[in-house]
C-alpha cells in the first residue's frame, strides 16, 4: 500500500497541511496576542504620567519623600485604590529607584514580587525600543506583561517610579477565559475546514494527476504477468504532451518492441529447428553415399577392377562436392542473414556477365542435351550492382534451371531495357511449379502440399540466396510459370545513373 506513488505524495500532503495548520494557528494566536499587548501600551504609554499629574494633590497630601524613605502608607494606598477603581484593569505600584516596591493596593499575600527589573522600565521611559515592552508583573511570577511607567521627582535624579501593568490580574482572567473559549475554538474550526477543504481538494488533484500512473503501473503488471507477449494499449495523440505522457509512449513503444523482438526470437528458433533438421536430412543423403561407397569399396577391394573402382571414386567426389556445396550455401545465407554481406557497386555489361554464366553451364547442359539461348539487344546501358554477387544469383537461377529442364529441352536468357532499368528472364522447359507453391518457394526448406521440401531436387538454398542478395540490391526477383511449359524467372537492376529504388518486394 505504501509503495504506490499516490499513497506517498497523499500521506506528504496530509503531513504538509497539518504542519501549515499548526504553524498558523500557533502564529495567528501568537500574533493576536502580540497586537494586543503593543495596543494596549501605545493607547495607554502615558498613563502613568497622567496619573501623576491628575492626583498630584493626592500624592502631595502623602508627604512623599522616596529619598528619605517618608511617605504616608495608608495614603498611597487610598490614591492606588481609586486609580483601580477608574481603571479596573491597571495595577499600580510605586518603586524605588532599585525597582524595589514599595507601595500598591492589593490584598495580602497577592503580590509575590519584591522588586521590578528596571531594564525594560528604563526602556519604556527613553521611548527607544518598539512596543510592545514586556515587564514583570508582580502579582504573576514568571510572567512579562504590558505596562506603564513614569519617573518621579527631577529627570537626572528620580526619587521612584510609577509602576502601572495595564493587564492586571482581573483583566488578564477576563482575556483568558475568552481566549478559553470563543477565539480559538473559532479559529481552530476555521483553520481546521480550511484544512479539510485544501486537503480534499490536494487528494482529488493528486488522483487526477496520477490517474495515467496508475494505469501504467497496471499495464507494465500486466504485460509482465502475460510474459511480455499481450498486446499493450494505444495512448492518446493528447497524452503525449507531458512527462507521464512521454513515459506512457515510451512504455507503449518498447512493449511493442519487445514483443516484435520475442516474436522474432521464436520465429528464428522455428527457423532454427527446422533448418537443423532438413539439413541434417540433406547432409545425411551425401553422407550415407559417402559410407556406402567407402565400404563397398573396403569389402570389395580385391575383386573391383580398376574401372569399377574409378567409377567408385569418382561417385565419392560428386557427394564430397555436394556435401561441400551445401555447406558454403549454409554459411553463405548465415552471412546474408546477419547483414554482414556488403555490396560493392561497380560499373559492368550484363551482356558480358550472362555470356559467361551461360559458358560455364554448358558442359553440363550438353550432357542433358539442353540447349541455352540468349536473347540480347544491342546497345544495352551499363548496370550498378555487385558484379560477384549477381553472378552469384545467375549461377543459382541457372544451377536450379538445369536440374528442373527435361533432356532436350531449352533454357532461354534474355535481357531487356525498360524505363531506368535492365530486365533479366530465365526461362526453363520444365513441368513448372505448382500454382500453390509459387508465393512459397523462396522461403528456404518450403514444405509442399505433398510433404517434399519444394527445392526439386536441391537443398533448397540457392533461391532463398539469390533472394537476399537482391534485397540488398533494392529489388526484387518474380516467379511465375511461363505460357506453355516451365518456369520463368525475372529480376530488374538500375541502369548506370539511374536512382535505385526506395524499397522492394519479394
Amino acid at each position: 500500500m505504501f509503495k504506490t506513488l499516490y499513497v506517498r505524495l497523499a500521506l506528504m500532503l496530509i503531513a504538509l497541511v497539518v504542519g501549515l495548520s499548526g504553524s498558523y494557528l500557533w502564529i495567528s494566536l501568537r500574533t493576536a496576542e502580540a497586537f494586543y499587548q503593543e495596543t494596549l501600551q501605545l493607547l495607554n504609554q502615558r498613563l502613568a504620567g497622567d496619573l501623576m499629574q491628575l492626583s498630584s494633590n493626592l500624592i502631595s497630601e502623602t508627604r512623599l519623600d522616596i529619598a528619605n524613605g517618608s511617605y504616608d502608607k495608608e495614603a498611597l494606598d487610598h490614591v492606588f485604590h481609586t486609580f483601580m477603581v477608574v481603571n479596573p484593569s491597571i495595577e499600580v505600584y510605586l518603586l524605588d529607584r532599585t525597582g524595589r516596591i514599595l507601595a500598591y493596593h492589593a490584598p495580602p499575600g497577592t503580590v509575590k514580587q519584591q522588586r521590578i527589573d528596571m531594564t525594560p522600565v528604563q526602556a519604556f521611559i527613553r521611548g527607544r525600543q518598539q512596543f510592545p515592552i514586556l515587564g514583570d508583573d508582580p502579582r504573576r511570577l514568571a510572567h512579562k506583561g504590558v505596562f506603564s511607567a513614569a519617573r518621579i521627582g527631577p529627570e537626572n535624579a528620580p526619587q521612584g517610579y510609577l509602576y502601572v501593568v495595564l493587564a492586571g490580574e482581573q483583566m488578564q482572567a477576563i482575556v483568558d477565559s475568552l481566549q478559553a473559549s470563543r477565539i480559538p475554538r473559532f479559529t481552530i474550526t476555521a483553520v481546521f475546514i480550511a484544512a479539510a477543504f485544501v486537503l480534499g481538494t490536494g487528494l482529488l488533484l493528486l488522483r487526477y494527476l496520477t490517474r495515467r500512473l496508475h494505469r501504467l503501473t497496471r499495464d507494465m503488471d500486466a504485460f509482465e504477468a502475460s510474459g511480455f507477449s499481450a498486446p499493450v494499449p494505444e495512448t492518446g495523440a493528447d497524452t503525449a504532451t507531458d512527462q507521464l505522457g512521454q513515459l506512457q509512449h515510451t512504455f507503449t513503444a518498447m512493449a511493442q518492441r519487445i514483443r516484435t523482438q520475442i516474436s522474432l526470437l521464436q520465429k528464428t528458433d522455428d527457423l532454427r529447428r527446422e533448418l537443423v533438421a532438413n539439413v541434417s536430412h540433406d547432409l545425411r543423403t551425401p553422407l550415407a553415399a559417402l559410407q556406402g561407397i567407402t565400404e563397398t569399396l573396403l569389402i570389395k577391394d580385391t575383386t573391383l577392377s580398376a574401372t569399377e573402382r574409378r567409377d567408385f571414386l569418382k561417385r565419392s567426389l560428386r557427394q564430397g562436392q555436394s556435401l561441400n556445396k551445401l555447406v558454403d550455401s549454409l554459411f553463405e545465407l548465415a552471412k546474408l542473414d546477419a547483414g554482414q554481406v556488403q555490396v560493392n557497386r561497380e560499373r559492368f555489361a550484363l551482356t558480358d556477365l550472362l555470356q559467361d554464366v551461360s559458358y560455364k553451364h554448358t558442359l553440363m547442359a550438353q550432357h542433358k542435351r539442353i540447349r541455352i539461348v540468349t536473347h540480347f539487344p544491342q546497345q544495352l546501358p551499363l548496370v550498378d550492382a555487385d558484379i560477384g554477387l549477381i553472378e552469384r544469383v545467375l549461377d543459382n537461377l541457372m544451377d536450379n534451371a538445369l536440374r528442373n529442364t527435361p533432356q532436350d529441352g531449352r533454357i532461354d536468357l534474355s535481357l531487356s531495357a525498360r524505363d531506368n532499368e535492365i530486365d533479366i528472364t530465365i526461362t526453363d522447359s520444365g513441368p513448372g511449379i505448382a500454382d500453390d507453391d509459387l508465393p512459397y518457394i523462396f522461403d528456404r526448406y518450403y514444405q509442399s502440399r505433398d510433404g517434399a521440401v519444394s527445392t526439386r531436387g536441391s537443398a533448397g538454398l540457392g533461391l532463398a540466396i539469390s533472394k537476399r542478395i537482391l534485397e540488398l540490391h533494392q529489388s526484387r526477383i518474380r516467379v511465375e510459370n511461363a505460357p506453355g511449359a516451365g518456369a520463368q524467372v525475372q529480376f530488374s537492376l538500375p541502369a548506370f545513373g539511374a536512382p535505385p529504388p526506395d524499397s522492394c518486394a519479394a
